[in-house]
């Protein structure tokens, strides 16, 4: 009788798996997983090309462009960005965000937008860099 009872239990649930194996019985949940699986599949492939750098970008442009957008500067911001690094003669525009003393020098200055500089000065740099500058 105890060798009976495991055997049963067994056979039961290999007939339990067999019927509910059955593509008509969970065609759902198959269903389910293949949506699932395609679209996490598609949204991997959109991501991996929409980080994908496009081969005629000038490296100096586009990591001006990824801090600009890392700091998440407006577009009045940027182009105040790109006028004081092009004011400053710096080749690489990208320098702007390294050294605040680049940005200290025009809000600084007699220049009209000089408040603006200020402004910009402190959202990348913070509140206390303005009185610590070297001149």
């Amino acid at each position: 009788m105890q060798w009976c009872l495991p055997a049963t239990i067994g056979q039961k649930t290999i007939e339990y798996l067999r019927r509910s194996a059955s593509l008509s019985e969970n065609w759902y949940i198959i269903v389910a997983f293949a949506l699932i699986l395609t679209m996490w599949i598609s949204l991997y492939y959109w991501e991996k090309l929409r980080k994908r750098p496009s081969g005629h970008t000038d490296h100096r442009t586009a990591l001006f462009l990824e801090l600009c957008q890392a700091h998440q500067l407006t577009e009045t911001e940027r182009a105040l960005a790109s006028t004081a690094a092009a004011s400053s003669g710096l080749h690489q525009h990208a320098l702007l965000f390294v050294d605040p003393n680049l940005l200290g020098s025009l809000a600084d200055s007699s220049h009209p937008d000089a408040p603006s500089y200020g402004k910009l000065l402190q959202r990348l740099f913070g509140d206390g860099v303005a009185s610590g500058l070297e001149h």
